[in-house]
């Protein structure tokens, strides 16, 4: 867990005012190493703990993407 990330996600981040996308960014921080990196939650597990569909899930996480907020790592 990432509570950095977590912190950042909650406050600061760019989420577009979009409550589903806070969420599961703060989701992916609490996978997140401690550097913020290395966030690899499955689309499941973010479908769960945002109680949302999949489909919402890839929806959200490239809008977050677009917004700057995430980036695809190694």
């Amino acid at each position: 867990m990432s509570l950095r990330s977590m912190l950042w996600a909650l406050n600061d981040a760019p989420t577009g005012k979009d409550a589903t996308a806070k969420v599961i960014l703060i989701a992916l921080g609490d996978y997140a190493n401690p550097d913020g990196t290395g966030a690899y939650p499955s689309l499941a597990t973010l479908s769960r703990i945002a109680e949302v569909s999949r489909r919402t899930v890839q929806y959200k996480l490239r809008l977050l993407e677009r917004l700057g907020a995430i980036h695809h790592g190694d």
